[in-house]
């Protein structure tokens, strides 16, 4: 509510918020003029001292006038000659505006004040009019309240500009993340199909399989991955698909260790930003090492962390850690979207290469009536 009152463009809540500004205004002037005399006078109404309710009224002509000034200051002539630097037009007509809103304070105060404090039962005061006309109230107040006027205003510009600049950072990074995840479906499209080419090239029965793999793969890729996170649980089968893909181009030519251990229901993780370490290890690693290849694939789920550990055996020719385009937009969604709040490791020796990250996951967790957060059993699996 208070952040509509004061950011809001709708009509009652610009009204709300200048009301509530001059009455501010009203109170305090009331509060501390009101107090001077009030300690002298021995009246009440209500509970509370004729002084406050007299200077309560005294003192509306005055908040009148310095509204009048506020507004032609702070949305007439600044706008009109500060942005030019017009700098003696500026200070001209914002003296000039000072002295007829002290004329006019100065009239309210010689003719209205006596007239309350007949209201109220006090002997009229009649003011010599060379000290009222000398007076500086208005300037010290005007100057108070024009200058507190316009910091609130600058201080709204800023922050429209800030949520502004703020809205446009999130979009960029929506755009790049978007990208980078467009590059990856076709990386991963080319990849598949060339193994589905050779499968079809020798003339093997597994091709259809491989089809309809991928096909499940692209409908994930395509139609599931919109959402910033995706549940954990399907991330996963999402390598388990790719893996199956993978085994029935190398058959019984690939040794392959795949486990995954702890609690995947209701966590998430952002979409597909495990499968490309798995692609880097089957297209950099195993396609290469014609004897013997071998992937060693670990999963930890602990609390609100998965551990991804994948070893892959690569040929004596050295198997480069950016792994192409998929590792590469790997390591750039990372820093995107988690930060510093990940971490990744990567090494090699002379027969390995090594993948070891460690993100952060979104939990939906789940409390009981007295909220106490229920724990599920951990399962294990091994393919």
């Amino acid at each position: 509510m208070l952040t509509k009152i004061i950011f809001s463009k709708q009509s009652n809540y610009r009204a709300a918020r200048h009301v509530l500004y001059w009455l501010a205004w009203l109170l305090l002037f009331t509060f501390i003029y009101g107090t001077k005399s009030s300690l002298t006078d021995p009246i009440s109404y209500f509970g509370i001292s004729r002084s406050y309710w007299l200077t309560l009224i005294q003192t509306i002509p005055q908040i009148l006038v310095l509204a009048i000034l506020t507004y032609t200051i702070v949305f007439f002539i600044v706008p009109k000659f500060y942005p030019q630097k017009q700098w003696g037009l500026l200070g001209f007509t914002i003296l000039l505006t000072f002295i007829i809103a002290t004329i006019l304070e100065r009239l309210t105060f010689i003719h209205f004040h006596p007239i309350v404090d007949q209201w109220f039962g006090r002997a009229p005061s009649i003011p010599n009019p060379i000290t009222v006309y000398a007076s500086t109230n208005i300037l010290k107040h005007g100057a108070a309240v024009v200058g507190f006027a316009s910091a609130i205003l600058l201080f709204k510009r800023w922050w429209k500009e800030r949520e502004r600049n703020t809205e446009l950072e999130k979009k960029n990074l929506s755009i790049k993340l978007k990208m980078l995840q467009q590059q990856l479906h076709p990386h991963f499209l080319f990849n598949t199909l060339n193994n589905l080419y050779g499968l079809i090239l020798d003339k093997s029965d597994r091709a259809e399989e491989v089809v309809v793999k991928l096909s499940e793969l692209l409908s994930y890729m395509l139609y599931d991955c919109k959402e910033a996170f995706n549940p954990l649980e399907k991330e996963l089968e999402v390598l388990k698909g790719y893996i199956l893909l993978e085994q029935l181009r190398f058959e019984d030519r690939l040794d392959l260790s795949f486990s995954v251990n702890g609690n995947a229901k209701g966590k998430k993780i952002a979409p597909l930003i495990l499968l490309p370490f798995l692609d880097n290890s089957f297209k950099h690693g195993v396609s290469e090492n014609l004897e013997n290849p071998w992937i060693n694939l670990e999963i930890q789920i602990q609390d609100e962390y998965l551990f991804f550990h994948l070893v892959n055996s690569k040929t004596e020719v050295k198997q480069k850690k950016t792994g192409g385009l998929g590792m590469a937009n790997a390591k750039k969604r990372l820093n995107l979207i988690y930060g510093e709040t990940y971490d990744l490791k990567l090494s090699e020796t002379e027969d390995s290469f090594c993948v070891n990250l460690k993100v952060p996951l979104h939990s939906n967790t789940n409390h009981n009536e007295n909220g106490l957060l229920i724990e599920n059993e951990k399962t294990n699996a091994v393919i």
